[in-house]
């Protein structure tokens, strides 16, 4: 089983228009899909902006993670799969197969345990898993949960395209980083939980200049574990330090949805162009106008 994140930059990105459009292409390309979202998502009205969503869509067929109470509201035909032991204000969460296609809402896997807990329970003939990752959870694209990841960016992210691009590539260059090196005369500080500010404070403060300076490493789990601002991130490479990671993530895809909520429509292929040339190896793309996700499914045959 692979699976993929999809993140969003921030509610109205387009998250969800994307997550339908790779479960099409999943459907298209014969696999068995899984579908599980970290937090909740696929609700009809947004409970902070309360307007219209887009609905997940569930294919015939597919598995799902969500509680009986949204299952029975949405009308869905399904069956229970796997009893989870999960329990959220919405009721446990099962794992269900549609025997038709529909719309539901996912609800209940907030967790990288209760993630891992979804997947052992999944059927063993499920090909791929898509991982809905809420607003901001960038934990979903934690390499031990998923092979790679796609984010969904858009005008909602700034006030411009310039902003947009600045606000997206910052996001994905802390999430992007390189997996740690291997030279042991590096000076190396490894830390297992986040990297914020206040913690790379306290390494300034207790790291001591030696006479014959070496290159200085901080190696964090993963690029979701990163929370510097840029400023501090400025002053550890002002003070010789380099942030590398034990597992990289895999930016799988960017995709731009041009259309913010207050009604303005910025350009897309500018924004595409912009981002372009700080991942020029990434596919980028508004999923409305040039689907590419199946080129994103095939590629995953070479993650390792």
């Amino acid at each position: 089983m692979q699976s993929i994140a999809i993140i969003g930059l921030a509610k109205n990105a387009g998250k969800t228009v994307s997550f339908n459009k790779l479960s099409a292409a999943a459907v298209t390309a014969n696999l068995k899909l899984a579908l599980v979202s970290y937090g909740r998502d696929g609700e009809k009205i947004d409970a902070v902006t309360l307007k219209e969503k887009p609905p997940i869509l569930v294919p015939e067929g597919a598995f799902f993670a969500t509680t009986f109470p949204l299952v029975k509201e949405s009308g869905l035909q399904s069956k229970v799969i796997a009893e989870t032991g999960i329990k959220t204000l919405l009721g446990e969460v099962k794992v269900f197969q549609s025997l038709e296609s529909g719309e539901i809402e996912l609800a209940g896997v907030n967790s990288v345990t209760k993630v891992k807990k979804i997947k052992q329970l999944l059927p063993s003939e499920v090909d791929l898993l898509l991982l809905d990752g809420a607003l901001d959870r960038r934990s979903s694209a934690r390499p031990e949960l998923a092979a790679g990841f796609i984010l969904a960016t858009g005008a909602v992210t700034g006030q411009n395209c310039k902003e947009v691009i600045k606000k997206t590539s910052n996001y994905l260059q802390k999430l992007s980083l390189a997996r740690q090196n291997s030279n042991g005369k590096l000076e190396k500080i490894s830390i297992e939980g986040a990297l914020t500010d206040l913690l790379a404070k306290e390494i300034l403060s207790q790291i001591k200049t030696p006479k014959h300076s070496l290159a200085r490493e901080i190696v964090i789990q993963d690029g979701t574990k990163n929370f510097l601002s840029r400023q501090m991130s400025t002053q550890l490479q002002k003070a010789g330090f380099k942030i590398t990671v034990k597992k990289p993530v895999q930016l799988l895809a960017i995709t731009v949805n041009p259309f913010r909520p207050d009604g303005r429509v910025y350009d897309d292929d500018l924004i595409i162009q912009g981002l372009k040339k700080h991942f020029p190896e990434t596919r980028i793309f508004n999923p409305l106008k040039n689907n590419c996700m199946k080129e994103v499914i095939k590629c995953l045959k070479n993650l390792k």
